[in-house]
């Protein structure tokens, strides 16, 4: 046998060996990041989605009352706005009181309020409360979603 030429064909195939293991090793490790990374990221995606859910549907049950509250109570000073009677004055009067006792915002409360009374004022004959309750009118509509 030769020595040198069994030399070369040990150094060829260790070479041939280390190589494929080389490349084999950056595929595996290539592998495990790729996976390392997608997990991770499912893991931030998923506590931010639970997170961010339930404390939107915490403050989504905190205000939809609110919500629900405040817009009947408008739709009542609207009634009365369209049809100027003691009895719609006083379901509107009661709407407001209602509204307050579910906890509206002091602000939203304080809006409906001058709207009522603006109207009020406006159909006992006072032309500039009549030009004032056009304005709270949007004012009532456009309001904020605040807290107490």
């Amino acid at each position: 046998m030769d020595t040198p030429a069994l030399l070369r064909r040990l150094r060829g195939r260790i070479i041939r060996y280390y190589e494929r293991w080389r490349w084999g090793g950056l595929r595996i490790l290539f592998k495990r990041l790729t996976i390392l990374g997608i997990a991770g990221i499912v893991f931030v995606l998923g506590a931010n989605y639970l997170l961010v859910y339930t404390l939107n549907q915490q403050v989504n049950r905190r205000r939809d009352p609110q919500d629900e509250s405040y817009w009947s109570a408008y739709t009542a000073i609207v009634q009365f706005a369209r049809h100027p009677d003691s009895a719609s004055e006083q379901k509107a009067k009661a709407a407001l009181d209602e509204a307050s006792r579910k906890g509206v915002s002091k602000t939203r409360e304080k809006i409906l309020q001058n709207y009522l009374e603006d109207l009020q004022h406006c159909y006992q004959g006072q032309r500039d409360s009549c030009k004032q309750a056009n304005t709270d009118m949007n004012g009532a509509m456009r309001v904020p979603a605040t807290r107490q």
